[in-house]
């Protein structure tokens, strides 16, 4: 399913506009998650897919540190992201476009922030 993500960023990249199709994999793991858990997670998501079949084989698989699965390091950066979201979406602008755009750049900084904590850490850190 990985290559999923790597169409959409590449896609998304000369056609801003489709940079909200993104939006599945928001809505569809927490639709999901009401029947089945994190059944989305292990199946069908894109970047999941990438951690495990391929940032897996570069990753020493070292514990994750306490910091990161606490409570409040996960609110922050909730609102680390929420924070740039809204940053992102006032520089780039509410046209369809700019809201592309916006969860474009959202997408790709998270995974890349991913790989490298995966490469550091654990596949899916």
């Amino acid at each position: 399913m990985y290559w999923i993500l790597f169409l959409y960023l590449i896609v998304a990249y000369f056609v801003p506009e489709l940079g909200v199709i993104a939006i599945i994999c928001m809505v569809g793991p927490v639709a999901m998650a009401v029947r089945k858990g994190r059944y989305w997670c292990g199946h069908f998501c894109p970047r999941g897919s990438l951690y495990d079949r391929v940032v897996s084989r570069f990753s020493p698989h070292k514990p994750i540190p306490n910091f990161v699965r606490s409570k409040g390091f996960r609110i922050f950066m909730l609102m680390f992201i929420f924070g740039m979201f809204g940053v992102q979406l006032y520089l780039n602008g509410l046209t369809l476009a700019g809201i592309g755009r916006t969860f474009w750049n959202l997408i790709m900084i998270t995974t890349l922030v991913g790989i490298i904590l995966g490469v550091i850490y654990a596949p899916r850190t």
